[in-house]
C-alpha cells in the first residue's frame, strides 16, 4: 500500500516468464508496463518444439496463470500482430501498441561502402556484392535459408556472404562454412555499423516462429540506418508501407528473385 501511494512505475521487460508472473500478481496497485521481446505464450511453444507435446498439461497450467497475471498490467509494447492479437483476449485494445526496439541513429550511421569495407580487410572486385546476414547460426532465424539462396546465386553473380554472430556450437555453423560463408564471431557493437556498411543488402528471413513472434529484429533496423536495404521475412510486422524500406520475403524463391 505505500509503494501504491509513490510516483512508481514498474516496466518489465519480458512478458512470459514466471518472474513477470510473481510481479504482476505482487505489485498489481502499481502502474505496470510491460515491454514484449519475442517470447511467445506457453502453449504456443509447442509449435516451436514439438517435443514439448508431452508437457502440454503443464503447459497449460502455466498458460491459466498467464491469463490471470497479466490482467494486472496497465500497457503493452508488443512486436508483432500475432502477439498482439494473443493479447486481445485478456486486455483492452487501447492498452496494446504494436512497437520495435528503439536504435540509436546517432551511432549507427552510413559510411562509404569502399571504406568500411578496406576497414574489414574485404579485398573483393568492386562488382562484388555482398550478403549480410546477422545473429546466431540457426534455423530459428532462417540462416539455412539465408545459405542455400546464396548457393543459388553465386553461380549467377559475384557475391559474397558475410555471417556476422557465429559461433562453432551453432547448428549451422558447419554447413555455412562448407558452403564458402565468411563466418564472424560476434563483434563489439562499435563494429557493427561498418559491417552494415560494407554490405549491399541485409538478409533475416526468420523462421515462421520468429515472424510470428519475434518482430521486426534489431539487427534489420540498425541496417536500415546505416542505409543498407533490407530483405526478409520478418518485415511483416512493420507499421508502414513495407516498400519504402526493403523487401518482404516469406520464401527462399521471393529472396532469390
Amino acid at each position: 500500500k505505500a509503494l501504491a501511494r509513490e510516483k512508481i512505475i514498474l516496466h518489465i521487460h519480458g512478458l512470459y516468464n514466471y518472474l513477470t508472473y510473481v510481479l504482476c500478481a505482487t505489485f498489481r496497485r502499481l502502474p505496470i508496463v510491460i515491454q514484449h521481446h519475442g517470447d511467445c505464450p506457453p502453449l504456443r511453444l509447442v509449435e516451436r518444439q514439438r517435443k514439448l507435446m508431452v508437457f502440454i498439461p503443464i503447459l497449460g497450467l502455466e498458460q491459466m496463470i498467464t491469463n490471470k497475471t497479466l490482467r494486472f498490467v496497465d500497457y503493452f509494447f508488443v512486436l508483432t500482430q500475432k502477439e498482439k492479437a494473443q493479447l486481445l483476449r485478456i486486455a483492452r485494445p487501447k492498452k496494446i501498441k504494436i512497437q520495435s526496439m528503439g536504435v540509436d541513429f546517432d551511432f549507427f550511421a552510413p559510411m562509404k561502402k569502399a571504406e568500411a569495407r578496406k576497414r574489414l580487410n574485404l579485398a573483393f572486385s568492386n562488382n562484388t556484392k555482398i550478403l549480410l546476414y546477422v545473429g546466431k547460426l540457426q534455423k530459428y532465424k532462417g540462416c539455412d535459408v539465408v545459405i542455400d539462396v546464396f548457393k543459388e546465386l553465386r553461380d549467377k553473380h559475384p557475391v559474397k556472404l558475410l555471417l556476422v554472430g557465429g559461433n562453432e556450437t551453432d547448428e549451422l555453423y558447419s554447413y555455412a562454412q562448407a558452403n564458402g560463408a565468411i563466418v564472424f564471431p560476434r563483434q563489439p557493437n562499435e563494429l557493427m555499423p561498418i559491417f552494415y556498411s560494407a554490405a549491399d543488402v541485409m538478409l533475416l528471413p526468420g523462421s515462421k516462429s520468429l515472424q510470428d513472434w519475434g518482430g521486426i529484429g534489431i539487427a534489420l533496423i540498425e541496417s536500415l540506418a546505416c542505409g543498407t536495404p533490407v530483405v526478409g521475412g520478418t518485415l511483416k510486422n512493420f507499421n508502414g508501407r513495407i516498400a519504402d524500406i526493403g523487401v518482404m520475403a516469406l520464401t527462399k524463391k521471393v529472396m532469390i528473385e
